[in-house]
This record gives structure tokens, C-alpha cells and sequence, in this order.
């Protein structure tokens, strides 16, 4: 690797965790620490705590805080805080109904057991309550209602804020989270790079290790001359559009970096990394249509189109031509683990571990090995997402007094078993594995 390795990582809620669990284990193989540092939105997290290391030592112990951080989050409002809107609605269907849409979108289904002969956890999946919780909600709580629609009308911005993070980051609340040190990153010696996002000028925009915002290119200073500082350029990369207000800053707004550049490549190139390791929170393909070939709805097909248009854009950053001599290594996950914005820390863990195994493919194995390795990590993941999602539904049922059901009994042992084996061919390529993994296949997963 050249001395100007660079390293980028990619937005995806709290599917961070899959980045996380990715730079811990370049660490654990000695990787030296990166002197150029891109983010956007959670990557921009994860960079701007990763961007406090002076040296191959302190990066190597702030991806250990970096998975703290990520196991911290065991509550959402820990991280995220309702709008007061929504908070008007505090416990009403309706709030119920709009959290579980946000925090269950995108949970992934769970694919069949082709062991089984009735598998209870096909197709498991966390699905958005329909129109009647809210038309429910709406005559049960007028009041409520009212209230909710006078604070809406004061403050349309988002469903929910960042607050908590901040707090957590300039170090005024103690969430678990480590605060991130703007002086540190300062005098690190790395180059940083947050991308966000303005609503008025609609280009790509960067904040650096000063908190400076420059231009397009990575370099130009902004006209503004603003520096709003590392932290608050974290927040607004993060201010995914809806979910997080708009975050202000000197002549324009800004919103999350990854409506541009999810996978800041060419910020990277510009500041003069040369072997770049791109790390991606999400896959590198996008997911099947729900339906097959037949002819979308309006609302499936407008979905489509913002999600063609994200995996494009993450496509062209992997084609940014590099410097001669240069390389790009790319670590990508094929399975999602949990919804982007979930905070369900036995989930985040296999994520973090998930990332690790694909890390270890990437950067340790040629690419036809790496392509076997990759099915194998894929088996050893779903074995254990499998487990976590069996072992909730027969704690449930244990809780209500309700006889343990036979088919998630077996549907348990079958996955640990296939936890099991996957671990054992993984060991063959000869790759390490994270720490707790002797026992995947005999303890129960984080709860």
C-alpha cells in the first residue's frame, strides 16, 4: 500500500455498522492508518472519529471505539429524538404506526431454509401498518390530533432530529457514545473529507479537518468562507431529507451528503489518496423488484427510480479514474441486516461481524477465492440472523406461557447449524474471524 492510503466510507444508517465491523478487522491485520479519510452521512461517523488518529496505534484502538459506539446505540433516542409534532402523538396508533414505518423500512426479508420442509421464518420481514391504524389513531386521539397539527404547522422540517447524536458527539450527554474531539482531528495529520449536500446550490460539497466546507473539487475553499466545525459538518451529512431537518450554515442548507455523493471516491482521488479502500454500508447491487416482471404500480415505479438513481450515482463513484499506479479496493456487503434506521443491538452485531468477514475477503484472498469466501460469509450471516429472529419468537412465546412452537424449534437448530459448518469453511481459507465467534454456533445471540 502507498503512503497515501485513502479510505471511504459510505452512507446507510445505522447499517454503519457493517463499516465498523469492516475497519476493525483492517486494523486487526495491521493496516496502516489512513492518511486520506471520506465520508458521508453514517460513514461520516465513522470517519470523523476514525480521523482522530495521530498514529497506526491510535487508528488501530478507535475502531475498537468505533464498534463501542455502534453497541451503544440500544435505544433510538439515543441517537434520534421525535419532532415535537410527533411527540405530540406520543403514544397513539398513529405515532406508532409512523415509527414503525420509519424504523421497520427496509428490514430484510429472511430467505427460506432449504432444509426444512416448513420453514416459519420465510419471508420474515417487519411490514409498515396500513391506512386504518392511522384513520384509528386520528378518532380515538382527537385532541392529540389537534395539538399535533398546530406544532406540524409550526415546524414541517423532519419527523425527527438529530439532537441526541449531537449531544452525544460535542460530548454534553453520556449515551455510551465517545465524543468526537474537533481539536484532535485537527492536528491528526489526516486529510478529511464529510461530504454534504446544499439544498439551493446542488453540487457536492466538503467539510475538512478544519471544518472548513470547500468545493466540488475537495480543494477550493467555499466563497463563504464558512467553518462550521467537523461536528456540525457530521450532522448535516447525516440530515437524511424528511427523516432530519435541514442543517444551516452560513449562506446555504445542507442535508445529507449521500443525496450526491454516497460514496465519496473521487473526494479521496482529489485530495491525492492513492490505494483507496472504499467500504459500502449497502450492496452493491439493487434489490429485486417485490413483485417480479409484472407491470409496477405508480408508487413502486417512483420508488425505483430514487432507488436506479442511488446505485448509479454509487456505480460512477467506483469508475472515478484514479492516479497511474493507484488501486481501489471495494468491500461491499450482498445481504442487509437491518433497516437503515434500526437500533437493535443484536443485529447491529452481526452486522459489525458481517462487515469484518467481507473485509477479510476482500483484502486478504485473489477474487476467485474472495467470490467463494463471499458465499460462505453469506451462509455463516444468515445462519445467525436466522437464530437471532427464532430465539425472539420462542423467547415471545415463553413470556406469554404459550408452548414453544416445534417448527421454530427445528427452524433454531437448523440455522445454529448452519452457523456451524459455515465457520468451519471459512476456517479453511485460512482468514481470521471476529472475536465471540467459537461461539456462533452453540450460545444465543445478542438480545
Amino acid at each position: 500500500m502507498t503512503e497515501s492510503l485513502g479510505l471511504v466510507l459510505s452512507g446507510g444508517g445505522t447499517r454503519g455498522a457493517f463499516e465498523a465491523g469492516a475497519v476493525q478487522l483492517l486494523a486487526h491485520q495491521g493496516t496502516p492508518r489512513p492518511k486520506v479519510i471520506t465520508g458521508a452521512s453514517a460513514g461520516s461517523i465513522c470517519a470523523a472519529v476514525l480521523a482522530q488518529a495521530g498514529s497506526d496505534a491510535e487508528f488501530a484502538d478507535l475502531t475498537d471505539v468505533l464498534r463501542s459506539d455502534i453497541l451503544a446505540m440500544t435505544a433510538m433516542n439515543e441517537v434520534f429524538a421525535q419532532s415535537d409534532w410527533l411527540n405530540e402523538l406520543a403514544g397513539t396508533e398513529i405515532e406508532g404506526a409512523v415509527m414503525r414505518a420509519v424504523l421497520g423500512q427496509g428490514r430484510p426479508t429472511i430467505g427460506p431454509d432449504p432444509t426444512l420442509t416448513h420453514d416459519p421464518l420465510a419471508d420474515t420481514a417487519v411490514t409498515a401498518p396500513g391506512r386504518w391504524m392511522l384513520v384509528k389513531g386520528s378518532v380515538l386521539h382527537p385532541v392529540r390530533v389537534t395539538r399535533a397539527r398546530k406544532a406540524l404547522a409550526a415546524d414541517a422540517s423532519s419527523l425527527m432530529t438529530l439532537d441526541p447524536l449531537e449531544d452525544a458527539l460535542r460530548g454534553r450527554a453520556d449515551s455510551g457514545i465517545h465524543p468526537v474531539d474537533q481539536a484532535r482531528i485537527g492536528t491528526a495529520g489526516v486529510t478529511l473529507r464529510l461530504a454534504i449536500t446544499p439544498l439551493h446550490a446542488a453540487v457536492p460539497r466538503y467539510i475538512t479537518e478544519s471544518g472548513h466546507i470547500v468545493g466540488p473539487d475537495a480543494l477550493t475553499p467555499h466563497p463563504a468562507g464558512a467553518a462550521p466545525g467537523v461536528i456540525e459538518g457530521v450532522l448535516a451529512s447525516s440530515s437524511v431529507p424528511v427523516l432530519f431537518p435541514p442543517r444551516p450554515i452560513g449562506d446555504d442548507v445542507y442535508v445529507d451528503g449521500g443525496v450526491l455523493r454516497n460514496l465519496p471516491v473521487e473526494a479521496a482521488v482529489h485530495v491525492g489518496a492513492g490505494d483507496i479502500i472504499a467500504i459500502s454500508a449497502n450492496p452493491a447491487l439493487p434489490p429485486p423488484l417485490p413483485d417480479g416482471p409484472r407491470r409496477p404500480d405508480m408508487t413502486t415505479t417512483f420508488e425505483r427510480y430514487a432507488v436506479l438513481q442511488f446505485y448509479d450515482q454509487v456505480r460512477r463513484s467506483l469508475e472515478w479514474p484514479l492516479a497511474d499506479g493507484a488501486t481501489l479496493t471495494s468491500v461491499f456487503p450482498t445481504l442487509n441486516i437491518v433497516a437503515p434506521f434500526e437500533v437493535q443491538p443484536g443485529l447491529l452485531l452481526i452486522d459489525l461481524d458481517y462487515g469484518w468477514l467481507r473485509a477479510a475477503e476482500a483484502t486478504g484472498l485473489d477474487p476467485d477465492d474472495a467470490a467463494r469466501a463471499g458465499d460462505v460469509s453469506d451462509r455463516l450471516i444468515t445462519g445467525r440472523q436466522r437464530a437471532w429472529y427464532a430465539e425472539s419468537a420462542l423467547t415471545e412465546a415463553a413470556q406469554h406461557g404459550t408452548a414453544p412452537d416445534p417448527h421454530m424449534q427445528r427452524a433454531l437448530g437448523s440455522a445454529k447449524q448452519m452457523v456451524a459448518d459455515a465457520v468451519s469453511e471459512w476456517r479453511a481459507f485460512g482468514l481470521p474471524l471476529p472475536t465471540g465467534a467459537d461461539g456462533w454456533a452453540g450460545n444465543p445471540e445478542v438480545h
